[in-house]
């Protein structure tokens, strides 16, 4: 969980020079870390176990998300 909460964090909101300056960081890690640039989009689930029907619902989620796609928005998902 220590990488779990940043890194979506960082995948939404981005990171920036400065930023890095101030919490510390060493010269030679802030070229790797300001690479992210902000507004990806990114999924995080965080199931409370797993079972088969938690895992049975990540197939209803993504069947939900592509029907959103397709009648809300006008995406073709089918190709």
């Amino acid at each position: 969980l220590c990488t779990f909460f940043p890194q979506a964090d960082t995948l939404a909101y981005g990171r920036i020079l400065k930023e890095l300056r101030a919490e510390g960081f060493p010269d030679y890690m802030i070229p790797h870390k300001v690479k992210f640039t902000s507004n990806h989009p990114a999924l995080s689930m965080l199931l409370p176990t797993l079972k088969p029907y938690t895992v049975g619902q990540l197939p209803a989620l993504y069947e939900h998300w592509v029907l959103v796609q397709r009648f809300i928005w006008g995406i073709n998902s089918l190709n």
